[in-house]
């Protein structure tokens, strides 16, 4: 619980200036390529099989919810450093899978806020959310309902290829076709 709060206070110090601060200063192209290179580079450390030594410490919990909150404000793809960090401490699958929810719960609703407090948000995003919802409820439920079943490499093969595809949905390549959809 207290990695998971740590993770929660880095994220939100760091979205607010993810979302404000660094998207007005810096260059655009090169900050989104860095974000998508980060989230290539956690896939990469899972893919090694890299673990932490040792139970996680504050300061490295703290830090990842940092860099998660940070490229969660700049690309909205801060999932990736927190997967990495929880997938590779060697904690059980059920609590990972239990923190993960927690975090990204947390991290959608902080998103909501800043987007709403900035404006940052049309009606036509409602309604594409709205489109999205049933699609979205049905793969919690079907996740819910096959996690019992899923043995600790089985969770852990699942969790890299969703940020294997976020990374790859992340790259400059598929920007046109995938822009199409927003």
């Amino acid at each position: 619980r207290l990695a998971c709060g740590l993770y929660i206070a880095g994220c939100s110090v760091s979205y607010i200036v993810g979302t404000f601060w660094c998207r007005r200063w810096l260059p655009r192209h090169g900050l989104a390529g860095s974000v998508k290179r980060g989230a290539a580079f956690s896939l990469a450390v899972m893919l090694s099989g890299w673990r932490f030594a040792g139970p996680p410490k504050p300061a490295k919990a703290a830090g990842v919810g940092f860099v998660s909150g940070l490229m969660s404000g700049l690309a909205q793809i801060g999932g990736p450093p927190v997967v990495m960090y929880w997938l590779s401490n060697g904690d059980h699958h059920g609590r990972t899978r239990a923190n993960l929810i927690v975090y990204f719960a947390f991290l959608m609703w902080l998103a909501l806020v800043i987007f709403l407090v900035k404006g940052l948000l049309p009606a036509k995003v409602f309604w594409l959310a709205a489109a999205a919802a049933p699609s979205y409820a049905l793969g919690m439920y079907l996740g819910t309902a096959v996690f019992p079943h899923a043995t600790p490499k089985t969770f852990r093969h699942i969790a890299m290829a969703l940020v294997a595809i976020a990374a790859i949905a992340g790259m400059p390549l598929l920007d046109p076709v995938l822009r199409g959809f927003a």
